[in-house]
């Protein structure tokens, strides 16, 4: 008699146990049917969203290539007028007795300053020496000059070493453009930073503190420099203006003739603050601004009498730092005027710019004051030279000045 109660007992129980299961089906069909309305309704947002963008960008790319159409009519009205001023102010000014000698120092290094090892860029270098041929052409024929020459500084130092395997990359990298430029009658000088990779801390250091540190990297580059070029550098130009007796000692014994580091500047920690290192960067502010040779005591102090050995052809001052050619065109323009007019005349002008400017939102401020040096030339103010020319001919006015 129980035998039947119990299949009947587990017969109700079994449907019991489907019955909730269907009702949980029917639920999770339910949240399911939600999700998927919820999900084509963000779809659809997604898509009409996705047209929208499609749209936008579509309507961007008009405008910008709108407004580079606008940029390319622009540029020569603009430097038709930039003429035009030039013409009309050179009949207000006295030009110097002899045209000043202008050196375009050209300093080839990596990107980054604390070159980063996985990607040790020269993308700059690459797109400056793209861009420079087509703006040397257009500044010959606005300066009337048969060349425009520049000085090149390429890095030759540890930290090339360190980030691209050696430290003659830049040497061997560019050889055809350095056999190419000094064809043409560009100079090839050396440019050293005195950075130090930190084991420890996986960061670059400046250890200007450590002279032992300073002279090795910089007779190492000059090594390197031989080793490719077989020659000396003609001249030199130290990394961040860090210049002392100990660097000046060292170009001496090394034999290099010319340096090109000097900048009237106050003494700092360092040229980029947030940077680590060690030492200071000496004070220049009173440095003379003309081509001299320094005493072996006191670099910047002028040997009195010396008429020969190491020479130095510092970067042209104005309001208590450098001119540079990044700056905006007024205010270059009218330093120009200010600085061709002194009495005496300068020696020189000298300017320096990384080779990565040709990659930044500076290349069209370089462009424009290029111009303005170009039409200096044509006036009868200024010469294009290298630096190795810009100093014989300081020399020579020197002498000239000196006889009776």
């Amino acid at each position: 008699m129980k035998l039947p109660y119990i299949r009947r007992a587990r017969h109700l129980a079994a449907l019991a146990e489907w019955e909730e299961r269907l009702a949980k089906a029917k639920l999770r069909q339910a949240e399911l049917a939600e999700k998927l309305k919820v999900l084509t309704e963000t779809r659809g947002r997604e898509l009409d969203h996705t047209r929208a963008l499609s749209k936008l960008c579509e309507s961007l790319k008009a405008e910008v290539a709108e407004l580079r159409q606008r940029e390319a009519d622009a540029d020569p009205l603009q430097f038709t007028l930039l003429d035009r001023v030039a013409a009309a102010r050179a009949g207000q000014f006295q030009k110097p007795t002899t045209p000043i000698p202008v050196v375009l120092c050209v300093d080839v290094e990596p990107d980054a300053r604390e070159v980063d090892l996985a990607d040790p860029s020269w993308r700059g270098t690459d797109v400056f020496l793209e861009k420079w041929p087509a703006l040397m052409a257009t500044l010959v024929e606005k300066s009337g000059a048969a060349s425009v020459p520049l000085t090149w500084f390429p890095r030759a130092d540890p930290q090339i070493e360190k980030s691209n395997g050696s430290a003659g990359f830049a040497l061997q990298r560019y050889t055809q453009h350095w056999e190419a430029a000094q064809a043409a009658g560009d100079e090839i000088g050396l440019h050293m930073h005195g950075w130090r990779w930190q084991e420890e801390t996986g960061q670059w250091s400046q250890d200007h503190g450590d002279s032992a540190w300073m002279e090795h990297c910089l007779r190492s580059a000059i090594g390197e420099y031989r080793a490719h070029f077989g020659k000396t550098p003609p001249v030199y130009r130290g990394g961040d203006h860090y210049l002392d007796d100990t660097v000046l000692r060292v170009l001496r014994e090394e034999g290099i003739p010319l340096d090109m580091t000097l900048e009237l500047l106050p003494t700092m920690q360092r040229l980029v603050e947030v940077e680590h290192g060690t030492g200071s960067l000496p004070d220049c502010s009173g440095a003379p601004a003309y081509a001299y040779r320094p005493c072996v005591e006191d670099f910047r102090v002028p040997a009195p009498g010396q008429s020969d050995g190491l020479g130095i052809l510092p970067l042209t001052p104005f309001q208590g730092g450098s001119l540079c050619l990044w700056a905006p065109n007024h205010r270059v323009d009218e330093a120009l005027e200010f600085i061709i007019q002194q009495k005496p005349a300068p020696s020189h002008l000298a300017f320096a710019v990384r080779s990565n400017i040709a990659d930044t939102g500076y290349w069209p401020c370089f462009v424009e004051n290029m111009l303005s040096l170009a039409r200096r030339v044509k006036e009868g103010s200024l010469r294009f030279t290298t630096a190795s020319q810009a100093w014989q001919l300081a020399m020579a006015e020197k002498e000239d000045a000196s006889c009776p």
